[in-house]
């Protein structure tokens, strides 16, 4: 009878399993597979909390697209922690491949950088996700603890020995670039220079009048050497234009006559005396020509 009892309670838990199949897989999969941690937020005294078009603060921290992605990431980075877990919805399909996707472009998270205050950027971000749905990221902060200390006391003497309650903020900006930077300065400077090729002292108007005169001077000469180049190019170039323009009369010159000296001399002056021509009409035409010496 016993054993009669077990077999029919089996199978109603079977029947039972079976009819509600669905269900129970469901309750397994989102309490037990999908089950969340707890998820613990805070912030550190460097955070902004500031919305910006780019990326905003968010609280919900179960994604559904890669915007959200990038907000949960940004909100992580602003509060200055330096591990955090968040989660994809359970209808983002894509929630891997875009997490994995987003955390391969560097460029694209880099710029999240520019919306933190300094002292919570990043230096590199590890960001990892699994089949589960489960995001972990990892930051390793561009400063540490110690720098952190080391620029604050830093900035806690420059306030205590160069800025004054009584000072404006363009005094106590000036007072702090002349004290650490070399927007002012002391140094030694020979002003020994050669003067109309004699060695004088100089005071600092007069060497820069001095250097300023050489090398207009030096200016002068170089663009005058260069125009003259051109000029000269400009002069040749013309003839071979007024040449192409009459190329069958330099050709019928040359023909016609009987030394080199004979044609440039046609050329320049429009000297026919020593060129036999075979058409009259070029002799006439010959006869004004006047090319430079340079183009001839």
């Amino acid at each position: 009878m016993k054993h009669t009892l077990s077999i029919l309670f089996y199978v109603l838990i079977c029947g039972f399993i079976a009819y509600y199949r669905n269900d129970i897989t469901s309750f397994i999969i989102e309490n037990l597979v999908y089950r969340k941690e707890n998820i613990i937020f805070t912030t550190n005294e460097y955070s902004k909390s500031e919305n910006y078009n780019y990326v905003q603060i968010t609280n919900d921290f179960e994604v559904n697209n890669k915007a959200e992605i990038l907000n949960a990431i940004y909100t992580i980075l602003d509060s200055g922690m330096n591990e955090f877990v968040f989660y994809c919805a359970k209808d983002y399909d894509m929630c891997q491949y875009d997490v994995e996707k987003l955390s391969t472009n560097e460029n694209y998270l880099s710029v999240l950088n520019n919306f933190v205050h300094p002292y919570n950027s990043y230096n590199k971000l590890y960001i990892s996700t699994n089949n589960m749905g489960k995001i972990k990221i990892s930051v390793d902060k561009l400063y540490s603890n110690e720098e952190i200390k080391y620029i604050n006391d830093q900035l806690d003497v420059i306030e205590d020995t160069l800025l004054t309650s009584q000072m404006t903020d363009v005094e106590k900006i000036k007072n702090i670039l002349y004290k650490k930077t070399k927007l002012e300065d002391t140094f030694g400077v020979n002003m020994l220079a050669i003067v109309n090729q004699k060695p004088e002292t100089l005071g600092l108007k007069s060497i820069i009048a001095h250097h300023v005169k050489f090398q207009y001077e030096l200016a002068t000469r170089k663009y005058t050497y260069l125009l003259q180049k051109d000029l000269e190019q400009k002069e040749i170039k013309e003839g071979l234009i007024k040449a192409c323009n009459i190329i069958d009369l330099i050709i019928e010159i040359l023909r016609g006559s009987n030394s080199l000296k004979d044609a440039k001399a046609c050329l320049t002056t429009g000297n026919v005396e020593n060129i036999n021509f075979k058409n009259p009409e070029s002799e006439i035409y010959a006869s004004q020509l006047n090319f430079t010496e340079k183009q001839a």
